[in-house]
């Protein structure tokens, strides 16, 4: 039967800071709001526009150098006045790449440990001091970290500088995970699962924990809630992608490497895709999710044999 795969990916890009409505036992909502689309797109009560930003230049320039050479990089600088600001900061800078990076400053260290104190743990509130709060989107994911006297915010769909901040700053305080990571080469099988009625988180990891897929440039792993997990890596190529997928032996027990061959040893029955500069690897007993990744990727190169049936479906949502 002719596989038909039909996938809308739509990634909707936008961060808000709505004021929720106040109830009878419930603090009024603060109208105080931010809004971006891994960009910001407009900062309410900006009071001016400023060329300089006393010393934060130069106690950040660590932060703003893991992004600023990865590409070219847009600075604004605004001040607020107090207290209509985000996060209660006496300033917030803003620099802009393939997400954003916002560093809110504060009076002292000690004040932006308060304001730290006041979110939960996933970021999706903020308390502020008067009673109000704001309620925080988590699109894009972002991730918070107190330094000295300034709070570091990262928004980005994919968090693909994550573990670069990580190195730097140390585990964040606030937000969705240190070890997320959803990069775009993850969408396309993220979104089939989504929509096949699975819930999936993708994280960060750093390789597949062998000697075997050396010539890849990043690793996912995407944690299914049926407790499997589908690992995914990110070759410079597909010419790089058919070198790799040859090197390994039809059961995918060994694998020729630089230095010899290799053998490798796995607790359940596992299996090797290749879609594109893409391989992904699944291991499983059940093999439920099988049909679903075959569906997307192509029957395996390598593994243990298993019948599948391309399937007729549509994952228009």
């Amino acid at each position: 039967m002719k596989r038909i795969l039909s996938i809308a990916l739509a990634l909707t890009m936008l961060l808000s800071l709505s004021a929720c409505a106040s109830g009878e036992n419930e603090p009024e909502v603060s109208e105080n709001t931010l809004a971006t689309e891994d960009a910001v797109t407009e900062i309410p009560d900006v009071e001016e526009e400023v060329e300089e930003a006393s010393t934060l230049r130069e106690d950040n320039a660590d932060v703003i150098e893991i992004f600023a050479s990865k590409s070219e990089y847009e600075e604004i600088i605004y001040e607020w006045e107090t207290p209509s600001t985000p996060y209660e900061s006496t300033g917030a800078y803003l620099y802009r790449f393939g997400g954003t990076v916002l560093i809110y400053e504060y009076a002292s260290e000690e004040d932006a440990a308060d304001a730290a104190s006041r979110f939960n743990a996933d970021a999706t509130r903020f308390d502020y001091s008067d009673g109000t709060y704001s309620m925080v989107e988590q699109t894009p994911t972002h991730h918070l970290w107190q330094r000295g006297k300034y709070i570091i915010e990262y928004d980005s769909s994919s968090s693909e500088l994550l573990q670069e901040f990580n190195a730097l700053l140390g585990t964040e305080f606030a937000g969705i995970g240190s070890d997320y990571y959803y990069p775009a080469y993850a969408s396309e099988l993220y979104y089939v699962l989504t929509i096949a009625g699975y819930t999936v988180s993708p994280k960060y990891c750093e390789g597949t924990g062998g000697d075997y897929l050396t010539d890849i440039d990043s690793a996912c792993m995407l944690e299914v809630s049926n407790g499997e997990i589908v690992y995914l890596f990110d070759c410079p190529d597909e010419d790089a992608a058919i070198e790799e997928a040859s090197r390994f032996s039809a059961d995918a027990k060994t694998y020729s490497g630089e230095d010899g061959t290799i053998e490798i040893d796995y607790d359940e029955p596992t299996h090797f895709y290749r879609y594109y500069n893409i391989i992904a690897k699944y291991s499983s007993e059940s093999g439920e999710l099988l049909d679903i990744i075959s569906d997307v990727y192509g029957y395996q190169f390598a593994g243990e044999d298993y019948e599948y049936t391309p399937t007729e479906r549509s994952y228009e949502s």
